[in-house]
């Protein structure tokens, strides 16, 4: 498993070295969106997925790609943001399955995750069907 860490560590350097400092702009200010808290407002989150969808293109970016703290993948942490993130991600080639690096959990199992705390919300609802449409599964299948 460290090997594999390694790996991945190293991996991601490549690829952050082949970016100039306003890539790496844009790159920040995309996992910002990602990372810091949620609001609850659909203005704000609607001018985040525009804004997430600008930088996604400027950058030509691979958004399975694990920039995200801890190795998340943006699809796992979209869950927490909403079903129109979620949906701009799938769009611009997600991976349903792609496993955040520690814990090896995909987007489907943080839905799961929820659903079994707290119950899923009408738009979490509408996010597990549209993985499930699209062949996710959970780590374990």
């Amino acid at each position: 498993v460290m090997a594999s860490l390694d790996d991945e560590a190293s991996h991601i350097n490549s690829e952050l070295n082949g970016l100039d400092m306003d890539e790496r702009k844009l790159l920040d200010e995309l996992c910002g969106i990602f990372t810091r808290r949620q609001k609850n407002d659909d203005a704000a989150k609607a001018k985040e997925i525009f804004r997430a969808r600008e930088i996604i293109e400027q950058l030509e970016m691979n958004v399975n790609f694990p920039a995200l703290p801890y190795g998340e993948t943006f699809l796992n942490m979209a869950i927490r943001h909403s079903f129109d993130m979620v949906t701009l991600l799938i769009e611009k080639g997600a991976d349903v399955n792609q496993e955040s690096q520690i814990g090896s959990e995909t987007a489907l199992d943080n839905l799961l995750e929820c659903e079994d705390c707290n119950g899923l919300s009408g738009e979490m609802k509408k996010m597990k069907e549209l993985l499930l449409a699209k062949g996710a599964k959970t780590q374990e299948e």
